[in-house]
């Protein structure tokens, strides 16, 4: 049953559109490797800190931390980090008294949290 809650938050928080809705994203046409949001703060569909794109030469993944409550076994989602990640693991945790889950994924731009979801 977890599993399967993880994986249809995993499905409904990344997006694999390549699409940003960030309008400042460097660009890297002639280079090759994975490009990542980074945001220190996303809520509300907002980056609030830190917001900038990484461009990783080695392919590992693009990093998604995901803060969250649970009320009645439902996940709410406070915020997330996204960065790049050389040694990208998905895990779960509990810092600083909050949940955490890590989604890591491999395509451009996939770590782009949808609208409406933290």
């Amino acid at each position: 049953m977890d599993k399967l809650l993880l994986l249809g938050l995993y499905v409904l928080f990344l997006s694999g559109d390549g699409e940003s809705g960030i309008g400042a994203l460097k660009q890297y046409d002639a280079m090759e490797g994975l490009i990542c949001h980074v945001c220190k703060t996303f809520v509300n569909g907002h980056c609030l800190e830190g917001e900038d794109t990484c461009l990783m030469d080695m392919i590992s993944g693009c990093e998604a931390k995901v803060f969250f409550k649970t009320y009645n076994n439902v996940w709410y989602n406070t915020s997330a980090s996204l960065n790049c990640n050389t040694r990208c693991q998905e895990n779960n945790g509990v810092v600083q008294g909050r949940n955490f889950k890590v989604f890591c994924c491999d395509t451009d731009y996939c770590n782009k949290p949808q609208l409406g979801l933290i």
